[in-house]
């Protein structure tokens, strides 16, 4: 899975990284296998990779 249309505004009346914080945990307790590439990043299908929590440094205040 492949998660699309987050962390690109800050427009919901959540917390910014919310939407994949959520994933994160349904992804986990589903075993489903995801990837959550930064934006504009290039997926490549099979490949392993694009699961580092990238947005982490961007959470400020009360997101963290």
């Amino acid at each position: 899975m492949v998660p699309s249309g987050w962390a690109t505004f800050d427009l919901g009346m959540f917390p910014w990284s919310e939407p994949v914080e959520r994933l994160l945990i349904a992804a986990k307790q589903s075993r489903v296998d995801y990837l959550t590439p930064k934006i504009g990043e290039i997926v490549i299908p099979g490949k392993i990779g694009g699961r580092e929590a990238w947005w982490k440094p961007f959470i400020k205040g009360k997101d963290k």
